[in-house]
């Protein structure tokens, strides 16, 4: 899951700058599934162009404005070696997209008086004396900002760190939260909170933890009943690790690499694919661990429109979601929000997004100043040389989006969503 520094896109198409025409005949033979329309075409064509220059198995890709799903289609197979298409409604993985629906809890929380901004972690949790007495200043806000101290490039990310944390309390897999958090009561933080950014999956996991302090409710529980079913969402879930959970409409992910590792949601010794143990799905719910559609993930987006329409939030709650805040001293045009991803392009324009990596599965929703949101879903994270998909994904959809000029009126969320 990369910070938002690494995410700074330095070479734009990056392969896609080969000729069209060399693959256009092959791309033609690639499977697809979903909305046909002739606006739809190029679309078609760039983005199975795009699946076999990079050797990915299969996408998914959700565009919507204006309250509407404007395209949806799946290309390629759920599986390798399977004649099994990946579908517009397809379920994936989504890792760090995960983050802005966790974001948008909080802020409904917080609308809705249940939260403040300024509530510590240590007081809502009720957890037991630090080691570090700086844990007992970090608040709602430094979490959601990751400004909370805790920095994985200083010391470790315990969300990856289960074995060593199951080692060193003599814990059998798989461990509780609760060990988790205590386990991190024991260390030393790595910055003063809210003195500097550092991209953190833990923080997003006490986030978790909150809701489900406030809300009386588990955390994929209350996500549900608050945010996915007042929007017709409800096909969405926190996965599982495993192979043999798979969801019903959840594709196969895919290691280029193929490694294996020792699981650590099961007491074993037998090592297993790197996207079916190696991490605990599940008990990365609020920072990685939903499984959704693109289509699902576009309709989320809608409900944070920058115009201030939404079932969801105020219009005020939706302006403070998407602040632009610099750090102190720093002409980044880049930020960080309440759960996205922020870039600054001048007369009041933001455009919020946030992209997702884990081993098999690559994830990114954007949201952009003119009304346009859309979501890509890949079962495997990184091209056959080695590229993040996201990286080259990124630029295309912005040029795809701009080169469509007619699009379908008909609004296609009563055909995908689910």
């Amino acid at each position: 899951m990369k910070n938002r520094r690494s995410f700074l896109l330095q070479s734009l198409l990056g392969g896609m700058m080969i000729s069209q025409s060399r693959f256009r005949a092959s791309a033609q033979e690639l499977p697809s599934s979903g909305s046909n329309h002739p606006a739809h075409a190029s679309i078609d064509v760039s983005m199975k162009e795009f699946l076999q220059i990079h050797k990915i198995p299969g996408a998914a890709v959700a565009i919507s404005r204006g309250g509407k799903l404007l395209y949806a289609k799946g290309f390629g197979v759920q599986q390798v070696g399977s004649n099994e298409e990946v579908k517009a409604n397809s379920l994936f993985r989504i890792a760090s997209v995960s983050k802005p629906i966790t974001g948008i809890a909080i802020v409904k929380l917080i609308q809705d008086r249940s939260l403040k901004l300024q509530d510590t972690v240590w007081s809502l949790l009720s957890l037991r004396e630090p080691s570090d007495l700086r844990w007992k200043e970090i608040t709602i806000e430094q979490l959601l900002k990751h400004t909370a101290g805790f920095d994985p490039d200083k010391s470790f990310d315990p969300m990856f760190y289960f074995r060593e944390i199951a080692q060193a309390k003599n814990l059998s897999f798989p461990i509780s939260h609760q060990d988790l958090i205590d386990f991190m009561l024991d260390q030393p933080l790595d910055h003063t909170p809210g003195s500097q950014y550092a991209y953190s999956n833990f923080g997003y996991c006490l986030l978790g933890r909150v809701i489900e302090k406030v809300s009386g409710q588990s955390y994929e529980e209350h996500v549900r009943s608050a945010i996915w079913k007042p929007i017709s969402v409800e096909d969405a879930h926190i996965g599982r690790s495993l192979a043999v959970e798979r969801l019903k409409n959840e594709v196969t992910y895919h290691d280029i690499s193929d490694r294996r590792g020792t699981p650590v949601v099961a007491t074993s010794e037998t090592e297993l694919p790197y996207p079916y143990g190696v991490w605990d799905i599940a008990a990365m719910d609020a920072h990685g661990g939903w499984v959704c559609s693109a289509p699902q993930l576009v309709r989320l987006a809608g409900e944070c429109d920058f115009s201030g329409k939404s079932n969801l939030l105020s219009p005020a709650a939706i302006k403070r979601m998407f602040l632009f805040e610099r750090e102190s001293g720093s002409s980044d045009p880049i930020s960080y929000g309440l759960g996205w991803q922020l870039r600054n392009l001048g007369n009041n324009k933001i455009n919020a997004w946030h992209n997702g990596l884990l081993d098999g599965t690559a994830s990114l929703l954007v949201k952009r100043c003119d009304g346009f949101n859309w979501c890509g879903l890949f079962n495997t994270h990184l091209t056959t040389n080695g590229t993040y998909i996201i990286e080259l994904f990124d630029p295309l959809m912005h040029e795809i989006v701009d080169r469509v000029k007619r699009w379908p009126s008909v609004d296609l969320f009563k055909d995908y969503l689910s």
